[in-house]
């Protein structure tokens, strides 16, 4: 997919969002362009993180381009590209949250095992035996 902005415009990110984007991971380049024909990455192996229906955001070092181009590489269950909001943008102008920003979990689930009885004493109290 390619977008022209009609004219010359500074980017640093993009904000993609993708069909099931919160069951698969979607990965991609996106390239630029000034003319159409010669065209620069601006991200390379670009991937969703598979945990949102929303727009995440990639970013990458300030350019100027008239064009965006989205080269999809595929998603985790198919050789598909289902991209279903594309935006560019430059996030000094325009508004760009850090709720945007794909995230690394920092919770991870683990198993709790019960080493203790707990009996409720007449008094309503929680008593640990």
């Amino acid at each position: 997919m390619t977008f022209d902005y009609g004219q010359n415009v500074t980017f640093d990110a993009v904000k993609l969002s993708f069909h099931k984007g919160d069951k698969r991971t979607t990965k991609f380049d996106i390239e630029t362009s000034l003319d159409g024909s010669t065209w620069t990455k601006a991200v390379t192996d670009g991937e969703s993180t598979g945990k949102s229906l929303n727009l995440e955001r990639f970013d990458f070092p300030e350019t100027t381009a008239r064009y965006i181009r989205y080269v999809g590489k595929g998603n985790s269950s198919s050789a598909w590209n289902s991209v279903t909001e594309f935006v560019g943008v430059n996030c000094k102008t325009d508004f760009c949250s850090d709720q945007e920003l794909p995230r690394a979990d920092i919770l991870k689930p683990v198993l709790i095992e019960a080493t203790s009885t707990m009996v409720m004493a007449p008094s309503a109290c929680l008593i640990m035996i």
